[in-house]
This record gives C-alpha cells, sequence and structure tokens, in this order.
C-alpha cells in the first residue's frame, strides 16, 4: 500500500513512515541477497516496536522462507499467535539467496493487513561447498562426511603416508581461502606435511570482509 513500499521494510529505519504495508492475504515481502548465504538468524520488528499499541499492531502467523532462484520457496520457520513486538529467532544454517516473510495472518486487531518495520537476516557466506583430501591420487575418507555448515573433521593415515593434499573450494568465489596460514586460491590443492601422530590442517574462509569461518582437519599418522 503506497507510500509504505518493500524497500521500507530494509532500509534501516524505524519510523511510522519507515515500514511495509500490504492488505491482501496471504502477502510476503522478499529481499534478494545478491549472493549465497547461509541463513542462521532473522528479525521481525513489528508496528509495536514503532509506537503502535502491542499486541494490537503486531502480525500474528508468518514465516520465514528461503530460496535459491528467486521462484521456488520453502519455510525455513514458522511464527504462530505471535503478540511480541520483535521476532527474533535462531534457525539450523540454511542455504538461500533470496528470503520472504511470508504472511498469512496479519495484524491483531486486521488479520487482513500486514505490517513490517524492518526484517533483517543474518548468516555467512564464507564456507567451503568442497573439501578434498587426498593421498597423492587417493581421495581419503574423513569423519563426519564434508557438509559446508559442518566445521570440525577427522582422519587417519598409515605410517608410510608423510604428506596429504588438501583442496578447499569457496562457495563464494570472492573469498580468501588459507591452509595454515597459507593463502590458496579456491579449488587448489596445498601440500600438507604430516608428523607421526596428531595434525592439525586448519582451513580459514574469509568473505566480505570480517565475515569468517574455520575449518580444522585432525589427520592422525599411525606410529608404524
Amino acid at each position: 500500500v503506497s507510500p509504505f513500499a518493500a524497500g521500507k521494510a530494509v532500509d534501516g529505519t524505524l519510523t511510522p513512515l519507515g515500514r511495509w504495508l500490504c492488505d491482501a492475504m496471504p502477502c510476503w515481502v522478499r529481499v534478494d541477497l545478491g549472493k549465497n548465504y547461509y541463513i542462521q538468524r532473522w528479525v521481525v520488528r513489528h508496528m509495536g516496536a514503532i509506537g503502535w499499541s502491542s499486541p494490537s499492531y503486531n502480525m500474528v502467523d508468518y514465516s520465514l522462507q528461503g530460496s535459491l532462484d528467486g521462484v521456488s520457496f520453502s519455510n525455513l520457520d514458522s511464527v504462530t499467535g505471535n503478540s511480541a513486538n520483535v521476532t527474533d529467532r535462531t534457525i539450523p544454517l540454511a542455504q538461500a539467496r533470496y528470503v520472504r516473510v511470508n504472511v498469512t495472518k496479519g495484524l491483531n486487531i486486521n488479520k487482513g493487513v500486514a505490517s513490517v518495520a524492518e526484517m533483517e537476516v543474518y548468516g555467512t557466506c564464507a564456507v567451503l561447498s568442497a573439501l578434498l583430501l587426498r593421498d597423492g591420487r587417493n581421495t581419503l575418507n574423513y569423519i563426519p562426511p564434508f557438509s559446508p555448515t559442518g566445521f570440525s573433521y577427522t582422519a587417519s593415515v598409515k605410517n608410510t603416508t608423510a604428506a596429504v593434499s588438501v583442496t578447499p573450494t569457496a562457495l563464494d568465489s570472492s573469498a580468501i581461502i588459507t591452509v595454515n596460514g597459507q593463502t590458496v586460491i579456491s579449488g587448489q590443492a596445498q601440500l600438507v606435511n604430516l608428523n607421526v601422530g596428531q595434525n592439525t590442517i586448519t582451513i580459514v574462509v574469509t568473505a566480505d570482509g570480517n565475515d569468517r569461518n574455520t575449518y580444522t582437519i585432525t589427520v592422525t599418522r599411525a606410529s608404524s
């Protein structure tokens, strides 16, 4: 509903005019994050957070939905029977480029009208899409199986294995990757020498300046 355009739900302001308003159910407000992220937290600030009577002007039933293509959306989290001024929820890490708040019941006082003062999502794109560990040409298995949001792994090798190669591939092509402090190109193998016993290989992925995650592979080289 003019002048409460969708962009006002993400303009960083908490004012009566700086909100999104819709008068048809169901309805949604969508954001293109620009690239793929793993979302772990979402926030909705309702009208009660900017001066309207609470809980009368807070939304009732709505969900966070995510999509990789902007066409097919799936539910990442949902809220029913809300009365709070602010929804602030954490979720299992879920990959999305597009996110939307989908409303099925609007304001407590009028469920045919929805309004969002501000919506926020928090996540990371500093993750790996693949992580290979090799002994020469042989691919080594590690535990647990790789997942972009799994950050700790273990592997065992024979005593005759004096070195392994690690090939990390970043989800974000602009991310910076280091292996044991050495900068490597995404998708490029890095040789790591092994001592007898436990060896920790540390892979740090940094994106967007301060978005950072650390992966570790603890490789145990047999004593004999």
